[in-house]
């Protein structure tokens, strides 16, 4: 999308360049152990309240169901003022970029939530978050909170890393951790990740792209 918009209002191509994690920040997916809480993580900047508040009420209702597996969730980084904290959430300060890697792989899954609201539509078009490089090159699968009409929603339905999650609802929220634990997708997910790794996030990429930017800028009109 953010090629077509440039393209559109400036007449001109575009390639987007990614964040692509240096590799000893990759790491290789490990199935994770259906016995025992999930896992789920954050990890970066949080600045999407509103979607961060509802997953974290969402879990509450999950560990208060008898018949449900039991949520953690651990916070890694900044978080919002406006999002407040929660006594039963594992909150960590700013990592290494190794250190960080490691604490994402060991997880059932990583969360990225997005602005749904309309003052953000052209900002979540126009933007790719490096936590979904980050997340993917970490080898965890991702929860994306946002809305439909994104880059990240974009690309999951291009590459098998992760589910979407359009809304604020609990129901909605807790089936989208359950598809994300269910063997069809846990099945395809590390052939997707390798794929995905090598085709967007690898670092020769970058210069790949960069090349090619520079390409299409030098072209005669």
């Amino acid at each position: 999308s953010m090629t077509d918009i440039y393209k559109e209002r400036y007449g001109t191509e575009s390639v987007p360049m990614v964040f692509c994690p240096p590799r000893n920040s990759w790491r290789t997916y490990t199935p994770k152990s259906n016995n025992g809480p999930i896992e789920i993580i954050f990890a970066g900047s949080l600045y999407a309240y509103d979607q961060w508040n509802a997953f974290l009420d969402a879990v509450e209702w999950n560990n208060k169901q008898e018949y449900k597996r039991k949520i953690n969730v651990t916070c890694v980084g900044n978080v919002s003022r406006w999002a407040k904290k929660r006594k039963w959430v594992n909150y960590l300060p700013l990592q290494p970029i190794e250190k960080a890697a490691t604490l994402v792989n060991n997880a059932h899954m990583a969360y990225l939530p997005y602005w749904m609201d309309k003052s953000h539509s052209l900002f979540v078009k126009t933007a790719f978050p490096g936590k979904m490089s980050f997340y993917v090159s970490s080898g965890t699968p991702v929860f994306f909170h946002g809305p439909e009409d994104s880059t990240p929603t974009q690309f999951l339905q291009k590459y098998k890393v992760g589910k979407v999650c359009h809304s604020k609802k609990t129901e909605d929220i807790i089936n989208t951790i359950e598809d994300i634990l269910s063997s069809d997708f846990q099945n395809q997910y590390k052939q997707s990740q390798k794929e995905t790794l090598e085709a967007v996030f690898h670092p020769d990429r970058c210069v790949e792209i960069f090349e090619e930017t520079i390409r299409l800028t030098l072209k005669p009109s």
